[in-house]
């Protein structure tokens, strides 16, 4: 097999030495490297097909400009708007992002780590990890930014989870609902299961009730989630007394909006339905989907406190987190909901 090129092999073609061959590579020859010089390198360089070992290099350099984003589904839509903006603010920054699925990997906290440390990765932005999850990352606290999870160690966003809770169970309270459905995503992510505990709370506090019997879980694919919804609807319909459904996603709530219109159940003459998100599809199906609306500017929110951890000037990089930045949500009232029959 062909050994590839290597430093050496480009300083002796260009007859510099290599610690020029270094600089130009990097970029950082101007003002040290004559311009006839720093082409000839480049020229070899390219003669040569030569490429720098990049791991050899971010160890120089104490950086990879490359960091990750860590959500727990790719498929879910929020986290394409989300990606979207956290590589605006990298890209000013000049730095990649990667994308971690970490519902979708058992290692990904150790994988996660060792590029860290392995200056592959100079950081991420995690969302929503279990608290297993935390504790697994404690080591590298400095180099990560937080998501809707709750660890003092870390530098953190919050989502005004139970706020977003809280402003449904008005909602339909105002509407005049007292007993509600819910329909649940199946995952152990804190971030689902604040959302469950604040509308029980708010719902409770004000003399309704969240009915176990027509609560359901599903995880968020479009098939599971049909069926499920199938089997909320059929629940719903036989205690009689339920008139709204609650839902922690809108992939959830517009399944259940498809499968009340094939079943024939008036939404919302008969069933009041809310999402959480305000994705794409809350305004494709019909009834169009009354939701509460995460911020998606959360993603460039996050990778600006990021990049000020891990790339920080003035001794600034690998210092105590900053303080929790609260995020607020808002509810979108559309036509999904309405006054119970």
């Amino acid at each position: 097999m062909e050994r590839s090129a290597t430093s050496t092999d480009v300083a002796r073609r260009a007859g510099v030495s290599q610690s020029t061959v270094s600089l130009v590579l990097r970029g950082k020859d101007e003002g040290r490297v004559t311009p006839q010089t720093a082409e000839r390198v480049r020229k070899a360089a390219r003669e040569l097909d030569y490429e720098p070992n990049a791991v050899a290099l971010n160890l120089k350099r104490g950086r990879a400009d490359v960091v990750a984003l860590v959500v727990p589904t790719v498929t879910q839509p929020y986290f394409a708007s989300v990606l979207v903006e956290a590589e605006k603010e990298a890209r000013q920054e000049g730095c990649d992002v990667i994308l971690f699925d970490s519902g979708g990997d058992h290692d990904w906290t150790g994988r996660l780590t060792r590029m860290v440390r392995s200056r592959q990765l100079d950081g991420a932005i995690v969302w929503a990890p279990t608290e297993d999850e935390v504790r697994a990352l404690e080591g590298i606290s400095a180099s990560l930014v937080l998501v809707e999870a709750g660890s003092a160690a870390f530098s953190r966003i919050d989502l005004q989870i139970e706020q977003g809770a809280e402003l449904v169970g008005e909602h339909l309270r105002g509407l005049g609902h007292e007993r509600f459905g819910y329909f649940g995503v199946q995952a152990p992510r804190d971030t689902y299961l604040r959302r469950q505990r604040a509308l029980r709370a708010y719902v409770e506090a004000h003399g309704g009730r969240v009915v176990e019997a027509c609560s359901v879980e599903s995880p968020l694919e479009l098939d599971a989630a049909q069926e499920a919804a199938d089997r909320l609807i059929a629940a719903a319909l036989a205690d009689g007394s339920v008139t709204a459904i609650v839902c922690d996603d809108d992939l959830l709530a517009a399944s259940l909006v498809t499968m009340c219109g094939e079943r024939g159940v008036p939404v919302p003459g008969r069933l009041s339905i809310v999402g959480y998100g305000d994705l794409s599809v809350a305004r494709l199906v019909r009834p169009q989907l009354t939701t509460v609306r995460l911020p998606t500017d959360v993603g460039g929110l996050a990778m600006k406190r990021l990049i000020r951890a891990v790339h920080g000037t003035g001794g600034s990089r690998g210092r105590r987190s900053e303080d929790a930045l609260s995020v607020p949500v808002a509810l979108v009232e559309r036509a999904s909901s309405g006054p119970p029959p």
